[in-house]
């Protein structure tokens, strides 16, 4: 089977022209040869335009052949390698234009290979494509057997529903593609390693945090056994935070020393002071304020030096917390607060925990309407971050407030709530009397 390259090349010789000849204003010398020797794909427009200077129906250059598929795959290969997916794109659309009426003549596992790769490239560039390319894909390889393919299919199909936030299909997707591996081998093992974290992501945010540790625990002994650790860092900073919600604090600090101590080796000074400031909520759960405050202040220093605005209020939003929780300095805390949450870059979960200290803060005043709506307000905007510690502060200030207003059925849920809140995270119940603790 003859590329189309070679078919122009050949069509070009039999008019006895040169490429310098055959180019004018429509099509360069460069992109000729670029084609001619298969390193480019020509558009539909172009291939008409071509068809008609070389004095060639166009089907003569749309035949299916095996090699121009062999060709663009080995070319989208090392486009995904390098991650030029706008260029994977632009390839793969031109393709499939102009083999259009003869995708049926394509083999299943050539069809799926293209898929595959344009879906990802898809999903890189946030196109709403992404879906049904890989699904197009999972089906033809199917039929052939082609486990590494389809793999990587389920894997970014899992990869769509982390951004919808459907985490219980990312897991079923993220199984599928993990069924696909019969033994790992130092040539599959970054495929392994990337399949592992992400389902050990579907499990944490399912709240499932020990099958998240034991998935990670998996993932870590394949990177010791392959002596492959660039991922070593991740997946010691998502067991560390599996290990305090499940109320191993110890562990979770030793994890989150290791993920230290990796980045530092790396040099990664980014990744090393997003681990100071999970350290530093460790520390404060623990109620080890002083190294809490150390390591969150070594944090807010760096990522101010930096320029980070979100990071940068993501380590002062640490800080405000642990001085509520430490009772102290209570107005410079709530003007701290005022600084920060009406930032653009303030996320709905730090707006929420904010809002939650603004409240508490100010129980005393008695402004029993006004406070319910910053409560419910902020009960709302961290509903699904399940571990944060200003869910003890909500119920408490939730359940006081109806009590004082003889509302009994709603002091019922609250307490309810805050009675199942101390049941699962029985840590929490400290701060409830932080001030006689200190």
């Amino acid at each position: 089977m003859i590329p189309i390259g070679q078919k122009i090349k050949e069509a070009r010789k039999e008019k006895k022209m040169t490429q310098e000849e055959l180019a004018d204003s429509n099509i360069s010398r460069s992109l000729i040869s670029l084609i001619e020797n298969g390193l480019s794909y020509p558009s539909m427009q172009t291939l008409e335009y071509l068809s008609t200077k070389l004095d060639k129906h166009i089907s003569y250059f749309l035949v299916e052949n095996d090699t121009d598929s062999i060709n663009l795959i080995t070319d989208l290969e090392y486009l995904l390698d390098t991650e030029e997916y706008v260029q994977i794109i632009n390839n793969s659309e031109n393709f499939i234009k102009y083999k259009l009426s003869n995708l049926k003549n394509i083999k299943n596992q050539y069809l799926g290979i293209l898929y595959c790769i344009l879906g990802i490239a898809y999903y890189k560039t946030n196109n709403k494509l992404t879906y049904e390319y890989l699904i197009n894909s999972v089906d033809y390889l199917k039929s052939e057997g082609n486990n590494k393919y389809i793999s990587k299919a389920y894997n970014y199909l899992s990869l769509v529903m982390y951004r919808n936030k459907n985490y219980e299909q990312m897991e079923h997707y993220l199984n599928l593609s993990d069924s696909c591996f019969n033994i790992v081998t130092y040539e599959n093992v970054n495929q392994k390693l990337n399949i592992l974290y992400n389902l050990s992501l579907a499990y944490y945010y399912q709240r499932k945090y020990s099958l998240t540790a034991d998935i990670l625990q998996e993932a870590l002994l394949h990177s010791k056994k392959h002596e492959l650790y660039y991922n070593f860092g991740e997946f010691n900073m998502l067991l560390a935070l599996s290990y305090k919600n499940m109320d191993k604090l110890d562990n979770a600090i030793d994890c989150s020393m290791k993920a230290i101590k990796y980045y530092k080796l790396t040099e990664n000074k980014y990744m090393e002071h997003r681990c100071y400031i999970n350290l530093s909520i460790l520390f404060r759960v623990c109620s080890d304020y002083y190294n809490s405050l150390n390591y969150i202040n070594d944090a807010i220093i760096y990522f101010q030096s930096i320029g980070d605005e979100v990071k940068l209020i993501n380590a002062k939003v640490e800080k405000i917390i642990t001085m509520f929780i430490l009772k102290e300095e209570e107005d410079l805390t709530l003007e701290m607060v005022d600084s920060i949450i009406r930032n653009p870059n303030c996320n709905d979960v730090a707006r929420g925990e904010l809002l939650t200290i603004t409240a508490s803060l100010k129980l005393n005043n008695k402004d029993y309407s006004g406070l319910l709506s910053m409560f419910n307000t902020a009960e709302n905007l961290i509903f699904n971050n399940g571990d944060s510690e200003m869910f003890i502060f909500i119920y408490q200030g939730l359940f006081t407030i109806y009590e004082q207003l003889n509302d009994d059925k709603n002091a019922e849920v609250y307490k309810a709530k805050l009675d199942k809140l101390l049941k699962d995270q029985p840590y929490f119940e400290k701060f409830l009397y932080t001030k006689d603790n200190i």
